[in-house]
């Protein structure tokens, strides 16, 4: 499309010739894959060509273009070996460029590790950790003290407490107002509006006339 609009011509058109391109590998063009037959262009055509393709055989395929990029892909890669907890491991930190040492604390399945590195927990896959020779560094005391839970054992609810504690001495009762003293307190205080008055002067030009 950038060379159709360097040319000047119609980017449209040129997206409608790539989309009646068979891919390779396959045999049928993309829009053939969608619709099941070939858009009209302006390429002459065929009669066998606007046939519609057989999508068992697409499939067929496209199962084997996958399996040898497969094949291609795994040439250069094998699989990791797994860490252990307590491995001394090198990662690296958000924003950082070098790989800090830390140690592997557990596995969590699907090549999926937490390490600590710098006092921090993180979840990381394995292609993102690399096995050192170094020394782990020691753990974070959150993981070497056990829970206060198991230190302290509980209670046993079934012995009976202590019994309350017995009040000996005079009870104090609230006094309630009379009825005469709530209802001058409930009853709001009417505020008495009176209207402003200010002194008012007529404007010189008033002089020369006689008003009532």
């Amino acid at each position: 499309m950038t060379k159709a609009k360097a040319d000047g011509q119609d980017p449209l058109l040129a997206l409608l010739d790539w989309r009646n391109t068979p891919t390779e590998g396959l045999g049928t063009s993309p829009v053939q894959r969608l619709m099941g037959r070939r858009t009209r262009t302006f390429l002459p055509t065929h009669e066998t060509l606007l046939r519609q393709p057989s999508h068992q055989e697409t499939a067929t395929k496209l199962a084997e273009r996958k399996k040898r990029q497969a094949q291609q892909y795994n040439k250069k890669f094998r699989p990791l070996e797994a860490l252990k907890c307590g491995q001394a491991i090198r990662m690296r930190l958000p924003g950082r460029e070098e790989w800090s040492l830390g140690t592997c604390m557990k596995a969590l399945g699907n090549r999926s590790y937490e390490v600590e590195v710098c006092g921090r927990r993180y979840r990381r896959n394995r292609r993102q950790l690399r096995l050192t020779p170094e020394t782990a560094p020691p753990m974070s005391l959150v993981e070497l003290t056990p829970p206060e839970s198991t230190l302290k054992p509980a209670p046993n609810l079934t012995e009976p407490g202590p019994p309350p504690p017995e009040f000996h001495g005079e009870t104090k009762t609230e006094r309630m107002p009379p009825e005469n003293e709530m209802g001058t307190e409930l009853e709001p205080q009417r505020i008495e509006t009176r209207r402003s008055e200010r002194r008012r002067r007529p404007p010189l030009w008033h002089q020369d006339y006689h008003m009532n």
